[in-house]
């Protein structure tokens, strides 16, 4: 069965084909949009699909873009990677260079998504324009689907490959994030303009604030994890911030206030901590069962 027809998708995604024909039809129409509010106060555009197309995603999903490789660099939205690993292989480095893509799942436009399913999960251009119709909406990726993750990993594809060109001549130890670049090595500070003009070339552009060279003497952060030494560690000000959460659960024990929802919140940070800090986990702990 050729992998350009309808009946080749709906074959593969165990879906009929009037369900795939009714949801390309006003696939737009199946979204829930809404503005997430971050504890920082930000906020964040979310676009939601229904149960319908939510089905039909998660099989595409697993179906034709998890299967996809990926250069080694990725560990963002990757089985078996994750932030952790990202910073792993950033550490007891001279110089940490960052360059972070500014709004990048509304920039990756249908265009990037349409050349990503022809080019690198290998469908016709028909089958293509269909998938592409799934997964997008108003002409980007929508924040909120459970495709957007791995469409923008695959259509990064192209500045990954770059990018490992610029670090493999400079000497660099390079990772992506989702959408943020890091390099790790003396030259560094190298790295930045010519990742930023890869970014450009194939159309997106980098968040000024976030894009940095770090030298010797300046702390290392990445993927919210300190990695000046030889294995990464979560920053200070987020132990900070963790040993502050304790001893604030101690005090309301003291008064006798319900502290269910302080102390999920704080069992998940110590859970994070641990991954890196153990002792200090224990030492918190400690404090916990003495307060």
């Amino acid at each position: 069965m050729a992998h350009n027809t309808l009946q080749w998708l709906s074959f593969k995604l165990q879906v009929p084909i009037e369900e795939l024909e009714a949801l390309v039809a006003n696939a737009e129409q199946h979204y829930r949009p809404y503005w997430k509010t971050f504890p920082n106060g930000k906020q964040r555009y979310i676009e939601w699909p229904d149960d319908r197309l939510m089905h039909v995603q998660q099989r595409i999903r697993s179906e034709l873009l998890l299967p996809v490789p990926l250069s080694p660099i990725v560990h963002g939205c990757v089985k078996g990677r994750s932030n952790l690993t990202n910073a792993s292989g950033l550490v007891k480095s001279p110089s940490l260079g960052s360059a972070d893509v500014k709004h990048f799942f509304p920039s990756v436009t249908n265009k990037m998504v349409y050349r990503a399913y022809v080019e690198f999960v290998g469908v016709g251009p028909d089958l293509a324009r269909i998938l592409t119709l799934l997964t997008t909406r108003s002409g980007h990726l929508p924040q909120g689907a459970p495709t957007s993750d791995a469409l923008g990993n695959i259509a990064l594809t192209p500045v990954d490959r770059e990018v490992e060109k610029i670090a493999k001549a400079l000497d660099l130890r390079p990772r992506r994030y989702v959408d943020n670049y890091d390099f790790a090595g003396a030259r560094a500070r190298e790295a930045i303009e010519p990742t930023i003009r890869a970014l450009r070339n194939f159309g997106l552009a980098v968040r000024h604030k976030k894009t940095f060279n770090a030298g010797p003497r300046s702390a290392h952060i990445a993927t919210g994890y300190a990695v000046n030494s030889s294995r990464p560690s979560v920053a200070r000000n987020a132990r900070d911030f963790a040993r502050n959460q304790v001893y604030e659960l101690i005090r309301q024990r003291r008064r006798g206030a319900d502290t269910k929802k302080l102390e999920r919140s704080l069992r998940g940070r110590l859970i994070h901590l641990s991954r890196t800090n153990g002792g200090f986990v224990v030492r918190m702990k400690r404090e916990l069962d003495l307060g």
